[in-house]
């Protein structure tokens, strides 16, 4: 793969009245990469793909594709470019056609040739061949957002930007479209930008993650590197990381390695209930508060420290012979805890 940027951005700040959207934010991404913007509601991720899209403004920075500096949008006549292909949460498609009519309008300034084979290989990547004589106001949600994609990726933009593609889709249409996605960024090389709040859709489809908070890029990289040190307790709780001990209740013999004054977390499967017999292990009493049935675990709610400041702990487990109520020991390996900053 090459180093060299397909798209960036470069120190983008972005203001609505007196609120700041975006502070200095960096992106740059290659070709045929998978990208995922992360963050909580309000953090700056609709905004941000719209400005690497060329279709908001920036106040200061710059956005550039393939080393050129994008122009403002009311600089242009139509904001915009087709080399990326921008897909709103609110997928606009043509009513009253069917589906293949809707790829058939996108390909319009192309040679019917290459019309015909370009919708053959999306009406099969998006596996929408049974679908192609349907018409729109018939199909479901997730046929809807499948033959989106597919109409944005008709002209083969270098780029795809998506807004929550995988929004209100239930599991299993969801997993369809995740790996339509894959095999398309497969097929076309083009690289892929999208927007989510599930960190299983961004660890199962992105090769870098990047996670804004108050408009600001807290931590980028890959999945593996972000679930083995999340920056802080922010990117912690974002990936579902909530099992977060303070220093002071991690005490004993390890407590000249473990700062009082930090916060540790760890995820639920690494903590056992059972002693493994590791010389760096770090033993917790606690109580059971609830026992849940997950499919293909048990999640334990157990609760440690005073009465006057618990902690809750959640532990995966295939097997236990706790009840609720009761009091146990929890196991923790000192090498699984995560420093978090604040």
């Amino acid at each position: 793969m090459s180093n060299i940027s397909l798209l960036s951005a470069e120190g983008i700040f972005k203001q609505f009245g007196k609120q700041a959207l975006l502070h200095a934010v960096n992106i740059s991404v290659r070709k045929a990469e998978i990208h995922a913007i992360m963050g909580r509601s309000g953090a700056g991720k609709t905004t941000l793909l719209k400005i690497l899209a060329g279709l908001v403004s920036v106040d200061s920075g710059e956005v550039k594709f393939q080393e050129q500096v994008l122009e403002n949008p009311e600089e242009v006549l139509i904001p915009g470019y087709e080399e990326l292909a921008y897909m709103a949460q609110d997928f606009r498609l043509l009513k009253n056609r069917t589906v293949e009519e809707n790829l058939k309008d996108a390909l319009l300034a192309y040679n019917s040739d290459f019309s015909q084979e370009q919708r053959d290989k999306l009406l099969h990547l998006m596996r929408l061949v049974p679908l192609k004589d349907k018409r729109i106001e018939l199909l479901s949600g997730g046929e809807k957002q499948r033959l989106a994609i597919a109409r944005a990726m008709a002209t083969l933009p270098d780029v795809l930007l998506l807004d929550e593609p995988f929004t209100q889709l239930d599991k299993a249409t969801r997993q369809v479209l995740m790996d339509a996605l894959k095999e398309m960024n497969a097929e076309f090389s083009t690289a892929i930008i999208f927007v989510t709040h599930d960190v299983s859709e961004a660890f199962y489809l992105a090769d870098i993650i990047h996670f804004l908070e108050d408009g600001k890029i807290i931590q980028s990289g890959a999945s593996k590197e972000i679930y083995r040190q999340p920056a802080n307790a922010q990117v912690a709780q974002l990936i579902g990381l909530f099992n977060m001990i303070p220093g002071d209740l991690l005490k004993g013999e390890f407590s000249h390695v473990l700062s009082a004054n930090k916060i540790y977390g760890i995820w639920p499967e690494k903590i056992r209930l059972e002693s493994a017999g590791d010389s760096a292990e770090i033993i917790l009493k606690a109580e059971v508060e609830s026992i849940t049935f997950m499919g293909n675990y048990f999640l334990l709610k157990a609760v440690i420290g005073p009465s006057s400041d618990k902690n809750v702990l959640y532990v995966n487990t295939r097997e236990y012979s706790a009840k609720e109520g009761e009091t146990i020991s929890l196991y923790i390996n000192q090498g699984n805890l995560i420093k978090l900053d604040e």
